[in-house]
């Protein structure tokens, strides 16, 4: 009876768990801001910048209450036509490479390429990038960058202090797509119009919609299964059971 009453005890104290299922989206969409439809190389934010927009997220998470998340997607768009009818060098299909920010004219250590090779079909087409095994410090700032589809991990360091530089030219091509403008950027924002890392287009960023998990994703890509708190408690009923039984005999 006593080792019964000792895990119903520890039951009681036990945190309600969090389901696996459970995810941030958020959207660096500033809307209410000059529109701008033009080709890029990728752009630079970090997680925690005040245009960051949690409210879509559906679990009404934020992120300020979690240190990593697991990316899971992004989603960008293609904007119309502009006024030169402009495309980008990469519209016909490109993956998106993500890497720390270390400073201007740099691309740092890579952190994640993504899945898929992603292209709009027209104008004002969504389009979608996949990631596995992407873990991202929401105080960090990231560079998220075009690429070619050829382009692949082993192209590039995932040592920090590196420069990518080099290896990213190799690979770097332009994508339209839509943006507003957002004056006063936290210093290192921006959205790239050049290959060497060193010149922006003005206060705009890059509409975006992130989906991600909360904490680590497991190896191979799956993430780790988190019970949920009836799942818990069943458990530890069973396990409470299963010692009273043994203490009877």
């Amino acid at each position: 009876m006593k080792a019964t009453l000792i895990l119903l005890a520890a039951l009681a104290t036990l945190p309600l768990a969090r389901g696996a299922e459970e995810y941030v989206q958020f959207t660096s969409d500033t809307a209410e801001n000059n529109a701008s439809q033009w080709i890029y190389y990728g752009w630079t934010i970090s997680l925690t910048d005040n245009f960051i927009n949690t409210s879509s997220d559906p679990q009404g998470f934020d992120l300020a209450d979690v240190s990593v998340v697991s990316l899971d997607s992004i989603v960008l768009n293609h904007g119309g036509n502009t006024t030169t009818g402009a495309t980008g060098t990469l519209d016909a299909g490109s993956r998106l490479a993500i890497f720390t920010y270390d400073g201007d004219g740099k691309v740092g250590a890579l952190v994640g390429l993504s899945d898929n090779v992603a292209a709009p079909t027209q104008n004002h087409d969504d389009f979608t990038y996949t990631f596995s095994n992407v873990a991202l410090d929401t105080g960090r700032q990231y560079q998220y960058l075009f690429v070619s589809p050829e382009a692949a991990s082993s192209s590039f360091t995932p040592v920090p202090g590196s420069n990518n530089l080099t290896a990213y030219q190799t690979v770097a091509g332009t994508v339209k797509a839509l943006a507003h403008q957002h004056p006063g950027l936290p210093a290192g924002d921006g959205t790239y119009t050049s290959s060497g890392m060193n010149a922006w287009a003005g206060s705009y960023i890059v509409n975006a919609t992130y989906t991600t998990h909360i904490g680590n994703p497991a190896p191979g890509g799956s993430y780790a299964a988190v019970p949920e708190p009836t799942t818990a408690t069943l458990s530890l009923l069973a396990l409470a059971g299963l010692a009273a039984r043994r203490r009877r005999r």
